[in-house]
């Protein structure tokens, strides 16, 4: 793939995933929610697909559910991926 065509692809991504995070940012108050970011091995495995049930992701943090759906916007993957399956709905 030549320089220009990737440039136009991640030109084009950038304003999409700006346009999620605006929608619907998630919630993060940095220093009650250290142990969300420190939990980042964890929750990266859910991400990454190599825990299968997305809904672990709630026991990366000892506050569960709570704690992480108080906590996602903390990092902008983590959002997005929360957001994505509606994991911290009402």
């Amino acid at each position: 793939m030549q320089p220009s065509v990737i440039v136009c692809l991640l030109g084009s991504l950038v304003p999409a995933l700006a346009a999620v995070r605006q929608d619907q940012p998630g919630p993060c108050d940095p220093d009650p929610c250290y142990r969300v970011i420190d939990s980042a091995a964890c929750w990266s495995a859910v991400l990454l697909g190599t825990e299968k049930n997305a809904s672990k992701i709630f026991d990366c943090v000892p506050g569960g559910k709570e704690e992480m759906c108080r906590c996602y916007g903390c990092d902008s993957i983590l959002s997005l991926f929360v957001v994505e399956h509606h994991m911290c709905v009402l």
